[in-house]
């Protein structure tokens, strides 16, 4: 097992970060690795950090005007030579021996791409092992191998997250490949298509990627074009679930994908400025969407029912409910 892996990092002001996530690349266990760090117009002295860097041979520093993360994963990926690839993004990290097992498992195991376990922390500092007390590991699709339609009805129940990063791929994957340059939630855009070039995948049982929650990433950005770039990305997302695999998804499982979308939505609603012109259209499409689902769970009708007659206490009514949701999913994770 010497196969060359190619690492694509993009970075854009994540200063306090940053070393973390290249320091947790640089040490992985398997050394045959080749580290592309794309800078894409950083501004706060990220820019330096990976010039530091550049003295280990196998790091190549790339510093180009601002694009967003989908130009410098663009980037990344036009210049990578080894027979695999993967991505991390600059305030997370991976476990040292990431790339080792990741690599182990695609090639014994002959798939096309393989996924792990992470969690998410919330820390100014250090990423750790541990996720907190009781609260489950994710994604949550039991470990083994599964063949694509598998994949596709696990990424519509959720089990399989959408992200690019805790992942490691064959380089053909992406040969037809690209995100869509100046948009937010590429992955959505992206990865149905990747799966889509897949036969089989496989799932490790083992936590080798720390994701970092915190202010300012896209996550918690609610501005108008970051909420309508994630409204095209599920419309997208529609359009390829009808045209390229409908017989995939029966009545249930497209419930549960209308309702989790729904959710989403109804989530973007509460925090978007009141008498705006995408209040009113989330409004809308809320109502409509309600209209077209057949199953609701008790807090999707609650919701639905107060935003369709009763809009002006919506706002308050779920900023009140949020912490308490909040709290829930941290003790039982659900």
């Amino acid at each position: 097992m010497n196969s060359l892996v190619s690492v694509i990092i993009p970075v854009f002001n994540v200063k306090t970060y940053l070393r973390e996530a290249l320091d947790s690349v640089i040490n992985q266990t398997y050394k045959n690795i080749e580290i592309l760090i794309i800078d894409d117009g950083s501004t706060d002295g990220s820019e330096y950090i990976c010039d530091e860097y550049s003295s280990d041979t196998r790091v190549t520093v790339i510093h180009q005007e601002n694009g967003g993360l989908s130009k410098a994963r663009n980037t990344g990926l036009d210049q990578i030579k080894g027979e695999y690839v993967c991505f991390i993004d600059p305030d997370d990290a991976y476990k040292l021996t990431f790339i080792e097992k990741m690599l182990d498992e695609l090639q014994k195991s002959h798939v096309e791409m393989v996924a792990c376990k992470y969690t998410v922390q919330k820390t100014k500092g250090k990423l750790g092992s541990k996720g907190r007390k009781n609260k489950p590991l994710l994604p949550l699709l039991v470990p083994g191998k599964y063949n694509k339609d598998d994949v596709f009805r696990s990424m519509v129940r959720g089990e399989l997250g959408i992200s690019a990063w805790n992942k490691l791929y064959i380089k053909e994957l992406w040969s037809n490949i690209r995100f869509p340059v100046g948009r937010n939630h590429e992955d959505i855009d992206t990865m149905y298509y990747v799966v889509d070039s897949c036969q089989t995948i496989s799932m490790v049982d083992e936590v080798l990627y720390f994701k970092r929650d915190r202010i300012g990433s896209i996550t918690h950005d609610y501005s108008e074009k970051n909420t309508r770039d994630l409204m095209l990305a599920y419309t997208n997302l529609d359009k390829f679930i009808l045209s390229h695999h409908p017989e995939l998804f029966d009545d249930v499982l497209l419930d549960r994908y209308k309702q989790k979308k729904m959710n989403v939505y109804i989530g973007l609603y509460a925090k978007c400025p009141k008498g705006s012109a995408l209040h009113n259209e989330l409004r809308e499409q809320i109502i409509e969407k309600g209209r077209n689902l057949r199953k609701r769970d008790i807090r999707t009708k609650v919701a639905y029912m107060v935003i369709c007659h009763m809009p002006c206490f919506f706002r308050g009514a779920y900023m009140i409910y949020l912490p308490f949701r909040l709290l829930l999913w941290k003790v039982t994770g659900r």
